[in-house]
């Protein structure tokens, strides 16, 4: 394992998930998802490529590098994957390669209730500028019923969403 990053605490506070770059270089493929213990520091390597993984109503949400949006029931005490991955969206923007703080990056939030809110434009796997994006939400409720939030088309990073999703902050 060459790093851990951008970590997502599960609730209890015991364990967190997230990103782990294999061997030293930083590219697309060598971004996994995990989950460190508190306690101990024992890392959790699922075996499967992904960044950015977050943690609500029972499922652990990460992105492929492709810019697909992925969830899985989690059981989030035992650190084990309990169901199939369902994809959820697409077209998610993703940072690898602007510079070593934003690598494996998503502008993704999550709310506790299931409330997803992300960037859209797709894979960056090569960096570029990031105006023009929009804001996306998605309720659990009607996953399949995308709103584009209505805002300037600017550069927003690093969303986190309210615990119960009705706002952001970017």
């Amino acid at each position: 394992l060459g790093a851990l990053g951008r970590p997502e605490m599960l609730p209890g506070g015991k364990a967190a998930l997230i990103t782990i770059l294999h061997g030293s270089e930083q590219t697309a493929d060598s971004l996994y998802v995990g989950a460190v213990t508190i306690a101990d520091g024992k890392v959790v390597d699922f075996g499967f490529r992904g960044l950015t993984p977050h943690f609500a109503s029972g499922h652990a949400l990460y992105v492929r590098q492709d810019g697909q949006l992925f969830a899985r029931p989690f059981d989030a005490g035992k650190l084990k994957f309990t169901g199939e991955p369902i994809a959820i969206a697409k077209d998610l923007r993703v940072r690898l390669a602007l510079t070593p703080t934003e690598t494996g990056v998503t502008d993704l939030a999550v709310s506790e209730t299931g409330t997803i809110l992300f960037t859209d434009g797709g894979a960056m796997l090569g960096g570029g500028g990031g105006r023009g994006r929009s804001i996306v939400l998605r309720r659990a409720a009607a996953p399949n019923a995308p709103i584009f939030l209505q805002q300037p088309r600017l550069a927003y990073l690093d969303l986190r969403a309210s615990p119960d999703g009705t706002r952001l902050a970017l």
